[in-house]
């Protein structure tokens, strides 16, 4: 049992290390990536802007809802409060645009 102990806390150490090369790598850093959102406020069809929360952010009140420019071609039935959708990012979030609808049907 001891060995198993020792081997969780190595794993343990180690997967903050293992996460952060993989991150860094160029092929994944180059990648663009999909992080899940529920809309928070209803979208500014004018600015093609809407408000989200990121799900770790969902239940902290503490955090604003963060603005996100959308796809024009998802409907705005799909853009309504409370409704899940995915923000596509290049490198950073702060590159983000609401691409994405919650199934992914646009």
């Amino acid at each position: 049992m001891a060995t198993y102990n020792e081997a969780e806390a190595l794993l343990r150490q180690l997967t903050p290390i293992i996460n952060k090369c993989i991150e860094n790598h160029p092929l994944v850093k180059s990648a663009i990536k999909a992080q899940k959102a529920v809309v928070r406020a209803a979208p500014d069809t004018s600015a093609h802007t809407v408000a989200i929360k990121f799900l770790p952010d969902l239940f902290n009140v503490d955090i604003a809802p963060t603005v996100f420019p959308y796809n024009p071609n998802i409907p705005t039935g799909d853009l309504a409060v409370g409704k899940t959708v995915f923000v596509w990012y290049y490198q950073s979030l702060s590159n983000g645009v609401v691409m994405q609808n919650a199934d992914w049907s646009i």
